[in-house]
């Protein structure tokens, strides 16, 4: 990497954030330890399906508000300063919430970690917008990739030791409650996750000149529906994210599956972490290899078509006869190989989507590209609420067959995509309508 004594020092900030931030999240996963929690609660699916879907509504609802007010300002750091203040405040009230209704009124404390969550990334969502245009401006192009990939490989080998950590503190062998364990393991990511966010705040942000002016919202408003409109491989991405949101909406309730049809014990969703992280930490270096050399248009299809197999893996688990290796159940060695799968394959997906849309924005307005994209994604993001109301109606088999087609369709829409050299002529239609 050719950079300058600054970028050296805010490429190293932004990967020691992302790593600790992705490590500490892996003490309180989405697909693991949190509906697990939220399963001996409530035992509810459709609370599950909630209180996943709260994380992605909180984070993405703000943004193309917060994108409006950010666009022409020159620096962004306040914003997502505000961001960590709330998101850790959040963290801590939602703490003091399981330390009292855990035990007592453990009905209560679901719904309230149900409004908790939402607060905390929606705090994370103001920041989020800031996060991206200072890491577009602090990072050159050619370095963006690899810096994705060693917060990601850095934070999985750390998510390895997490999920060991898990499965110590949730078993009978810690000496922990049940509860106690669970609001330990959520104290810690809180915790850590305000040492990421103070880490990222002491990145040295460029200043960027933008003689546009300042935007009212209501201009915004109606630049959104024009990029939409005018940006045909930004109505792809969007089509493709809910597309992929049908496919991955079965992982919340896999580990509530294996806990409540197969009887798997508890502990045992650390084991699932750690090997997940691990698959991870692989899985990325062939991201990162198939950005640079292929392009971010065919890592992001390639990732699509590998997280179709975890929703077919799960219909092999629920349709297929019974069987049995070294006296493990086949419908763990199923459901665990598919959330594998597809969790490394989402994150392979994700860095392609980032940093593709990093390559086609244009500095002018790469707040709103970010902004509108990700609040869209409002949209998808409620899946699991429905996937959480249909595994009560019909149960899980249905779904999870749904979910395996929208997979195969996914892919689909995403070869659709401009490789960016092939976009001269979108972008001189942009800067007429834009």
């Amino acid at each position: 990497m050719n950079l300058t004594k600054t970028e050296r020092r805010n490429f190293s900030l932004i990967v020691a954030n992302g790593a600790i931030f992705f490590g500490a999240g892996a003490l309180f996963g989405g697909n693991t330890v949190l509906p697990a929690f939220i399963m001996h609660l409530s035992g509810s699916a459709i609370l599950i399906g909630a209180v996943s879907a709260m994380m992605p509504i909180g984070w993405l609802w703000p943004q193309f508000l917060v994108a409006a007010g950010i666009e022409y300002a020159p620096k962004k750091m306040l914003y997502y300063t505000l961001g960590a203040i709330g998101r850790t405040g959040s963290g801590v009230a939602l703490c003091a919430c399981v330390w009292w209704f855990a035990d007592d009124r453990p009905y209560l404390l679901a719904w309230l970690l149900l409004a908790g969550f939402f607060a905390m990334w929606s705090s994370g969502g103001i920041g989020a917008i800031s996060f991206m245009d200072i890491v577009t401006k602090a990072i050159p192009e050619e370095s963006r990739a690899r810096l994705f990939a060693w917060r990601n490989v850095l934070g999985g080998l750390l998510a390895i030791g997490a999920g060991w950590v898990v499965k110590w503190v949730l078993s009978d062998s810690s000496g922990f409650s049940l509860m106690s364990g669970y609001l330990l393991l959520l104290g810690t990511t809180v915790s850590l996750w305000a040492v990421a966010m103070a880490i990222f705040i002491a990145v040295k942000e460029p200043v960027e000149s933008i003689n546009n002016g300042k935007q009212l919202l209501r201009e915004s408003l109606k630049r959104g529906p024009r990029l939409l409109k005018h940006d045909p491989d930004y109505r792809i991405l969007l089509l493709g994210s809910l597309s992929m949101a049908l496919t991955v909406m079965v992982l919340p309730f896999f580990v509530p599956y294996l806990i409540e049809r197969v009887g798997m014990e508890t502990s045992w969703i650390g084991t699932i972490g750690a090997v997940t992280a691990a698959l991870n930490v692989v899985g990325f270096a062939v991201w990162v290899r198939w950005s640079e050399r292929r392009g971010n248009r065919t890592l992001i299809v390639r990732a699509a078509r590998i997280v179709a197999l975890a929703p077919a893996l799960a219909c092999m688990a629920v349709w297929g006869p019974t069987w049995s290796v070294f006296g493990v159940d086949g419908r763990v060695i199923l459901l665990v190989m598919g959330m594998m799968i597809a969790g490394a394959a989402a994150r392979g997906a994700y860095l392609g989507r980032m940093t593709y849309v990093m390559e086609i924005a244009p500095a002018g307005i790469r707040a709103t590209y970010f902004g509108f994209m990700n609040s869209m994604g409002l949209i998808p993001a409620t899946v699991p609420i429905v996937a959480g109301i249909a595994v009560e109606t019909v149960g899980y088999n249905l779904i999870f067959g749904v979910a395996m087609l929208f997979g195969l369709i996914s892919s689909f829409i995403y070869q659709r995509l401009s490789l960016p050299d092939e976009r001269e002529q979108i972008e001189q239609i942009l800067k007429k309508h834009i």
